[in-house]
């Protein structure tokens, strides 16, 4: 078959309608959408434009159809002529490359179109900040620098809706504008509501905190010492403390207390502090009954804006739960000079403070920490109360002055080297206490015993001189408060002298020789190296040969306790009064006994000579001599004896012996 053949049975007539022609007012308008995409705006399309367009249009087929039978008859001719001539490797090859050319043409015109779309899409998403579209822009459109988001595309409304959409979206827009306006006034009325609350909110907290910086002004003016905590602390940016600086470092810590606010701006301390407090009591036990209590303060509440009250009470009971601390621990290292604790008292053994009585007496002081409340008072005045409360308060300045000195040490030792800078030491408050006791009860003790002789050997005529200084230190007090220490209160002085050595003196002249004076000292210390009291007798130096009972004589001799000392002074009072004043009677006659208080008297008669022993002994204050004749060295049994005792006795030592001796 011919193409003129094909190309004559070729009909041109309409497209039949599609089943699918929506000719509804949607698919109406999608038409009229169309027909304005192609044609423009509609105003312009006429009846006598369309049939214009038809008639031309029908022509246009006609030459088309036309040109599509001459092209196909050039085509076959042109194949028939090119089977005819004889196409060169050349012509063929110069054809390839024509060929080539417009398609690499093709090719670089479409690369430069997809790069332009590129750039473009890019820069109209450049708009968004989130997205990172250099990477996909070209180099060349980087290299001009557009601002990012300076072009961009929009939706334009539908030109073409009827009535009812056009209704609904009015109606929308009014209830996006309503809502818009109604969450607009509610914001409104919220951001009022919370700018009313932080303002009230605000007011509180001012008021609160001008309380609280009013009360925190008033505490320290008081002169409760203030420091700052923690700067993420908040209610609570200040504590105050109550407790001394120099305490252990337990109660140190437990010392400082935050000044918290309450709901009211009001300055409250840790609720803990003030729930229990605690006092210290001293009780006086005689024979397993209590005789003496100190004085106590009952608690009878403290309200809670008394911010004052309660640092007070505070820092009492966190003192006396220190004392009560500190004793605990010595209680330990004085075992062995009668201080034990059983059920949380520690128990003194204590001698009585007044004259010795023949009755035995088991005296002892009991201390312990009791919580205070409405029962702890005194219930009636006790007969000794005042050792009960003398030992409390003296307990309290004794740990009060430890505190003080621990910061004078401190402060006058801050230049040296942290290895010479002295160490927190446990105070010595029942060593002080002991030592007190212990050198009050021998210094009465001695003194009773050196007035007794000394009233026995007045009655027997010979003369003693007796001066007694209970404590060296208090009788130069005077002079010791003169020298006043840089930084020292005088108060403190003396209390410093209470927790040294003790040490008390007893002069004593000897009979044959009122201008020597035998020297008694009584040390009491509770410490290192040594413990509780010791005596030391110093004759004179013109004695020392006649009482020394060693070979080489010595003039200085210590004891342990009282008795050794009575019976020391008994044999060389008894010496003394036999070799240096009644010997001395009888000059070339005598003939002393060595290291004995007795001597021989040869007395020539007209018949023969007789011999006579006189022996003197001063014993528990009882002076008595013994006057007999010596047959061989020794006295007979028919001596006659004469005694005194404590200002009873006739006659004096001397004429006695005279008489007896004859």
């Amino acid at each position: 078959m011919s193409a003129s053949d094909a190309t004559a049975t070729v009909f041109l007539r309409p497209l039949p309608s599609s089943k699918n022609d929506d000719s509804s007012p949607a698919g109406l308008q999608l038409q009229l959408e169309r027909l304005a995409a192609e044609r423009g705006f509609l105003r312009d399309v006429t009846e006598e434009s369309l049939q214009k367009e038809i008639e031309e249009g029908r022509k246009e087929e006609h030459d088309d159809a036309e040109n599509i039978m001459e092209g196909v008859e050039g085509e076959e001719e042109a194949a028939d002529q090119a089977e005819k001539d004889d196409t060169t490797l050349e012509d063929r090859q110069k054809e390839l490359l024509e060929a080539r050319n417009k398609m690499l043409n093709a090719v670089q015109h479409a690369g430069f179109y997809a790069l332009n779309t590129l750039d473009l899409i890019s820069f109209l998403l450049s708009r968004d900040p989130k997205r990172s579209v250099e990477t996909s822009m070209s180099p060349g459109f980087k290299a001009q620098n557009f601002p990012r988001g300076s072009f961009a595309i929009g939706k334009t409304p539908h030109p073409f809706k009827d009535a009812k959409e056009l209704k609904v979206e009015a109606y929308k827009e009014e209830r996006v504008r309503l809502a818009s306006r109604g969450s607009r006034m509610k914001a409104l009325e919220t951001a009022t509501g919370d700018i009313l609350k932080a303002a009230t909110q605000l007011e509180t907290e001012v008021r609160k905190e001008v309380q609280y910086w009013n009360e925190i002004l008033a505490i320290s003016e008081k002169g409760w010492p203030l420091q700052r905590l923690r700067k993420d602390v908040v209610r609570s940016p200040f504590a105050v403390r109550y407790g001394s600086p120099e305490a252990s470092d337990h109660f140190k810590a437990r010392g400082l207390a935050p000044l918290k606010m309450d709901k009211d701006g009001k300055i409250i301390l840790d609720p803990s502090l003030t729930l229990k407090p605690k006092t210290l009591r001293v009780r006086v036990s005689e024979n397993g009954v209590i005789t003496a209590e100190s004085r106590l303060t009952a608690n009878k509440g403290i309200a809670e804006s008394d911010i004052e009250e309660s640092i007070k009470l505070a820092r009492n009971s966190v003192f006396e739960e220190e004392i009560y601390h500190e004793i605990c621990i010595e209680a330990r290292d004085l075992l062995p000079y009668g201080v034990e604790t059983r059920n949380s008292v520690v128990e003194l053994e204590l001698s009585a403070l007044e004259q010795p009585s023949l009755v035995p007496n088991d005296k002892k002081i009991l201390i312990d920490c009791i919580p205070l409340d409405e029962d702890a008072i005194s219930q009636k005045e006790q007969t000794s109360e005042w050792v009960a409360e003398v030992v409390a308060q003296g307990l309290r300045l004794l740990l009060g002055h430890e505190h003080r000195m621990r910061r004078y040490r401190r402060a006058t030792s801050s230049r040296s080297t942290p290895a010479q800078r002295p160490r927190k030491s446990s105070p010595p408050l029942l060593r002080t206490l002991l030592a007190i006791v212990s050198h009050h009860n021998a210094v009465n003790s001695l003194q009773q015993y050196l007035e007794l002789t000394g009233r026995t050997l007045k009655a027997a005529g010979v003369n003693v001189t007796l001066n007694l200084t209970r404590e060296k230190s208090m009788a130069d007090l005077s002079r010791t408060l003169s020298k006043t220490e840089q930084g020292l209160d005088p108060i403190h002085q003396v209390l410093e002298l209470l927790v040294k050595p003790l040490e008390g003196v007893a002069k004593l002249s000897f009979p044959s020789n009122p201008k020597g004076t035998l020297v008694i000292t009584v040390r009491t210390s509770f410490g290192p190296p040594t413990y509780g009291t010791q005596f030391k007798i110093t004759v004179p130096e013109a004695l020392a040969a006649t009482v020394t009972t060693a070979t080489l004589p010595k003039r200085d001799f210590r004891f342990q306790n009282l008795e050794e000392v009575r019976n020391y002074l008994y044999w060389a009072l008894s010496l003394d009064m036999a070799h240096g004043l009644l010997a001395k009677q009888y000059g070339k006659q005598a003939e002393v006994w060595l290291k004995e208080p007795r001597f021989t008297v040869t007395l020539t008669g007209k018949q023969q000579a007789v011999k006579k022993i006189v022996e003197v002994e001063l014993q528990d204050a009882r002076l008595s001599v013994t006057v007999g004749e010596s047959i061989l060295g020794d006295m007979d049994e028919g001596a006659d004896r004469v005694e005194w005792s404590d200002g009873v006795g006739e006659g004096s030592l001397v004429d006695k012996v005279r008489s007896l001796v004859g």
